[in-house]
């Protein structure tokens, strides 16, 4: 794919997982919430779009360059649901707050450990819908959310929805957070096949 295609495709994707987390948001008890969410990644296997952490685990050798640019697309997606968001007469920047709270309060380094769980759930998930099963998918998804295991697209939509004061006086413990479960993700997508090679 050329490279404007994949920042279309990875925009895309960023949209629709960032309307699924609109939903999460939404929901104040979080459960109904979780399942709703799978809309989002079962759009992005439907549409056949670029996601960070649908694409990972299938990435090959020198095709690095392509991840950061389907990570950076995802983002901006995520971005412009998260302004979206801003309209919304519901508190779902304060919701979006407790979640970036709970996230820095555990650290980078567990972040990162948790976030191994969600990229393993994801690159299986992947795998069956590419066979024609989506039932992983419906049911990967809310598992990752009530585990707690950050996805880094997900997150970035949280984090883009929280007030920008917030935003500024924790920049940096952000961003080092963020590194850490984009890291974990990527570990956990790889899991199956450096265990279990074929």
């Amino acid at each position: 794919m050329k490279i404007e295609q994949i920042l279309r495709s990875a925009l895309l994707a960023g949209i629709c997982i960032g309307i699924a987390g609109f939903g999460y948001l939404a929901d104040e008890k979080g459960y109904v919430g979780a399942i709703l969410f799978a809309f989002g990644l079962l759009t992005v296997v439907g549409y056949g779009l670029k996601l960070y952490t649908g694409t990972a685990g299938f990435i090959k050798k020198g095709e690095t360059g392509q991840l950061l640019l389907i990570l950076a697309g995802n983002i901006v997606g995520c971005l412009l649901v998260a302004l979206m968001l801003r309209c919304s007469p519901m508190h779902l920047q304060d919701t979006a707050q407790k979640i970036l709270e709970g996230r820095l309060a555990i650290g980078a380094l567990r972040g990162c450990v948790l976030a191994i769980g969600c990229g393993f759930i994801m690159t299986t998930a992947v795998t069956f819908a590419r066979k024609g099963n989506n039932l992983p998918l419906l049911f990967g998804v809310p598992l990752f959310i009530v585990c707690g295991f950050p996805h880094c697209i997900a997150d970035a939509f949280y984090y883009l929805c929280v007030p920008v004061d917030y935003l500024k006086e924790n920049a940096i413990d952000v961003l080092a957070f963020y590194g850490s479960i984009v890291v974990g993700n990527f570990i956990g997508c790889n899991a199956y096949r450096a265990i279990f090679k074929e």
